[in-house]
């Protein structure tokens, strides 16, 4: 079996705030507000938000 980006969420989501701190050093989660964003660095925000979603939905179970 393949292993995909959904069986690694915690993974998934170092490398996507890796990616934007390419581009935006002082980039964290808790500070993403304070930053303009172009399309793809928007788009990598809301695979951040639904990878979220997933880890909070793994934790319930």
């Amino acid at each position: 079996m393949t292993e995909s980006i959904h069986d690694k969420p915690n993974e998934t989501m170092g490398k996507l705030i890796e990616t934007l701190k390419m581009a935006t050093p002082e980039f964290s989660l808790s500070n993403y507000k304070s930053f303009l964003y172009n399309s793809i660095e928007l788009r990598i925000l809301m695979n951040m938000i639904l990878i979220t979603e997933k880890m909070e939905t793994i934790e319930k179970n």
